[in-house]
């Protein structure tokens, strides 16, 4: 009975060792990279290590869109906290406004505002004379007394006299009043009234002649910037002319100097004389013989995961060679997308693009033409957990199963 519990028990730790060992031969690989995370949204937050070329990618856009929407510049330069539109039709939120209204300097123009409030025209035609210039009865009355006092001492008479006011009218000098009499106290209100117009009219006028010296001025200053800024304009100008005109200058002369080691008979002995590879020119083609980029096993699948950006994944050595898997021209060269590590990019035609992500060294550089089957770059482990190649297709922006594409191995 025990020799059989025993036996028992021993095929049952046998079972369990043989189910480890069949669930462990087979890597288990989870990508934690967040960065390459697909953007979906219509506007996007910067954050700090972003770049245009990055976020473009990652919303499956050419970079040159959006920055066209957001009206980016060269070199394209972004701030943390920044929102930039990845739909042309989305209104980005509005900026809060400053205070309303205008700010007015103590310094500005002169307004002149008739006495009292009102209108002067009143005043000067001498119509009608306002409150403020009307004379005070007890005064007049008071006043009046005085005057008959002094005329009962100086004249007897208490008046002036019809021949000086007969002389007067009769010399131009306009009417004569009797002196402390109602007539006379109102022409001198009037008087003053036309005396206080005529000086706010020449404060008025006087305003008007500053302001627009001042006008003048600024329209003087505004056409020196301009003139300033075409001439600094045109010396960059030249500057950046003669600046190409001394590089193409100095490429000259060292294909000359190339040159006249050759013809000097400088070659060594036993060595290949290498003729200066000629320059290509990128040529789209119609269709792509898609080839694989590297060999080795796939450990992860298109669409297998909502974290990362369509594409598979290829196991590998470090430093084993990753080559183009058609013919382009390279786009994108280095490692500012987050996620990615070492980054290629090649442009195949107007519809498709290759990305070759988390290489160890790049072998090519931006606007090299590259032929299918070249040597890119090294694979490596730059932004991932270890060494390994994702390999993207796109077409016409959006990610596409690269296994779909390339040949059945």
């Amino acid at each position: 009975m025990d020799k059989g519990i025993k036996l028992t028990l021993a095929g049952l730790a046998l079972g369990a060792l043989t189910a480890c060992s069949t669930a462990t031969t087979r890597p288990q690989v989870q990508d934690l990279n967040a960065g390459n995370a697909r953007i979906t949204s219509d506007t996007y937050t910067v954050q700090r290590g972003d770049t245009l070329y990055g976020i473009s990618w990652q919303s499956g856009q050419d970079f040159r869109d959006v920055a066209r929407m957001n009206g980016l510049n060269p070199p394209y330069t972004l701030q943390p906290g920044q929102t930039l539109r990845l739909d042309p039709n989305t209104q980005l939120p509005a900026r809060a406004a400053g205070a309303s209204g205008t700010s007015v300097s103590s310094g500005g123009g002169v307004v002149a505002t008739p006495m009292g409030g009102g209108s002067d025209g009143s005043i000067a035609g001498g119509s009608e004379l306002p409150d403020w210039l009307a004379p005070d009865e007890s005064a007049m009355a008071q006043q009046q007394q005085r005057t008959r006092q002094a005329q009962s001492l100086t004249t007897g008479s208490g008046g002036v006299s019809s021949a000086a006011t007969g002389a007067a009218a009769a010399a131009g000098l306009g009417p004569v009043y009797q002196e402390g009499s109602e007539e006379a106290l109102a022409e001198t209100a009037r008087n003053a009234a036309n005396d206080s117009v005529e000086q706010v009219s020449s404060g008025a006028a006087q305003a008007s002649s500053s302001a627009s010296q001042t006008a003048s001025q600024a329209a003087a200053s505004a056409a020196a910037a301009q003139a300033e800024a075409r001439k600094a304009a045109k010396e960059k100008a030249e500057q950046a002319v003669a600046a190409a005109a001394a590089e193409r200058e100095k490429a000259a002369a060292s294909v000359k100097n190339e040159a006249a080691k050759v013809e000097k008979g400088t070659n060594v002995a036993g060595e290949t004389v290498k003729a200066a590879p000629a320059k290509k020119t990128y040529v789209p083609v119609k269709n792509v013989d898609w080839q694989w980029p590297t060999q080795g096993e796939i450990i992860g699948k298109f669409g297998e995961s909502e974290s990362v950006t369509g594409g598979i994944d290829i196991a590998g050595q470090k430093g084993q060679p990753v080559k183009a898997a058609g013919p382009g021209i390279v786009v994108y060269a280095g490692s500012g997308v987050r996620g990615y590590g070492n980054l290629i990019i090649l442009k195949h035609n107007d519809r498709y693009l290759s990305a070759y992500a988390h290489n160890d060294t790049l072998r090519v550089s931006e606007n090299d033409v590259i032929d299918a089957g070249q040597v890119i770059a090294t694979l490596g482990a730059t932004d991932a957990e270890r060494a390994q190649l994702h390999f993207e297709i796109r077409e016409d922006g959006q990610p596409k199963d690269p296994l779909k594409f390339l040949p059945k191995r």
